[in-house]
């Protein structure tokens, strides 16, 4: 073994006998109880999402995060906030815009619509 190896497999060993609340010390519990879930997996076994979705939910809200739409890894560091708001509503603008020009005919009313009681025909059975 090099140097490197010897380097490297005492830092795995390190990690392997590090506990999850150890690793995780100084961010919030949440991530230390994901970890050791998805460690306690079986092989084959399928992971409880809304569990997991519920964890991480219920620490959104317990830190009173705002849901601004735009997340810390797709905005330009650098940039003012005001512009980012300002390209955020824009991006809005334009996506709404072409929801309402592809939504495709439905039966279904929208708010707003002028509704009419229409008779529906009778079901055709084919047996």
């Amino acid at each position: 073994p090099t140097g490197k190896q010897d380097k490297y497999a005492a830092i795995m060993e390190m990690k392997m006998n590090m506990s999850f609340q150890e690793l995780c010390r100084g961010i919030p519990e949440e991530f230390a109880t994901y970890l050791e879930y998805t460690r306690n997996l079986g092989f084959d076994e399928e992971p409880d999402y809304r569990y997991m979705r519920w964890v991480f939910q219920n620490l959104y809200r317990k830190q009173k995060f705002s849901n601004d739409g735009c997340f810390e890894w797709n905005t330009v560091k650098g940039r003012p906030k005001w512009q980012v708001n300002e390209m955020r509503e824009e991006r809005l603008k334009r996506e709404a815009a072409k929801a309402a020009s592809t939504v495709a005919p439905t039966n279904r009313a929208n708010p707003g619509d002028v509704v009419l009681s229409v008779p529906r025909p009778p079901a055709q059975h084919n047996f």
